[in-house]
C-alpha cells in the first residue's frame, strides 16, 4: 500500500501501526485481599488495533487456584487461575465495533461465592490512516549538483499532529515531520551525498492506535 513516483527517483508511500485500550479497574478490593481477581496486562492507554486485534493478550492475578476466570462484556471466554494465582489469555476482537469496549473478569471461590469482578475498558481502532506524496510530481526532476540540495517533498496525511517519516534507499537521507492542522505535510531532503541511480523514497504515517497508513 502506498504512493509511488519516479523520475531520477521513485517515491513510495508506506504505512505504520498502533491501537489502544484504556485501563480502568472497578475492583474495590486490594490485590492483597483474600479473594480477588485483577487485570495487570494490558498497561493503561493501549489500543486494540489492526495488528493486534486477532491476538490481544490479557493477564492478571486471581485468588482461587483452578477456578476459572470468566470474561464477559465485549466478548465471552474463560481461562483457569493457575497454581501461581495468575491468569493469562489471548483473545480475538476482530469484527467487534470500533470505540470503547468493556471486558469484565469474573471469578468465584470453590463454594461458588463470587469474587468482586474487575473491569477493563479498551478502545478499539482498526481504521487505517491515509498518506500520499503529491510533490514532486512523478518524472518531474533529476537530482544533480546543487539541484540535489533541499529537495521538497509534500503530500496529504490524515492524522493531525502525528508524525510522517520519509527516507530514501537505506534510510539516508531522511526526515520526520508532523501532519499539520490542514492535513498536509512537508519535508526537505538533501541528496548531495547520495550515489547515482534511481532512488526510492518511502513515507510512513501512523495513527495514535498504531495502525499503518495506506
Amino acid at each position: 500500500a502506498g504512493v509511488k513516483r519516479s523520475a531520477d527517483s521513485s517515491y513510495t508511500g508506506a504505512n505504520t501501526y498502533k491501537c489502544s485500550p484504556t485501563h480502568e479497574h472497578s475492583n474495590a478490593h486490594s490485590h492483597f485481599a483474600t479473594h480477588y481477581v485483577n487485570y495487570t496486562i494490558p498497561a493503561p492507554n493501549r489500543y486494540i488495533n489492526n495488528l493486534n486485534q486477532d491476538n490481544f493478550t490479557l493477564a492478571g492475578i486471581c485468588s482461587e487456584i483452578n477456578q476459572p476466570v470468566n470474561f464477559s462484556g465485549a466478548l465471552t471466554d474463560s481461562t483457569p487461575c493457575s497454581p501461581s494465582k495468575t491468569f493469562t489469555k489471548s483473545l480475538g476482537f476482530r469484527g467487534l465495533p470500533e470505540g470503547n469496549l468493556t471486558l469484565t473478569a469474573n471469578h468465584t471461590e470453590a463454594d461458588g461465592t463470587p469474587v468482586p469482578p474487575d473491569n477493563l475498558i479498551l478502545f478499539m481502532d482498526t481504521n487505517k490512516p491515509t498518506l500520499s506524496i503529491t510533490t514532486p510530481a512523478e518524472g518531474s526532476m533529476s537530482l544533480n549538483g546543487s539541484g540535489a540540495m533541499n529537495i521538497t517533498y509534500a503530500g496529504a496525511c490524515s492524522e493531525i499532529n502525528e508524525t510522517v517519516s520519509i527516507a530514501a534507499n537505506g534510510g539516508t537521507p531522511s526526515a520526520t515531520v508532523f501532519c499539520q492542522a490542514n492535513s498536509t505535510w512537508m519535508a526537505e531532503l538533501d541528496f548531495t551525498t547520495s550515489t547515482n541511480g534511481t532512488l526510492t523514497i518511502t513515507a510512513s504515517h501512523q495513527d495514535r492506535a498504531g495502525n499503518d497508513a495506506i
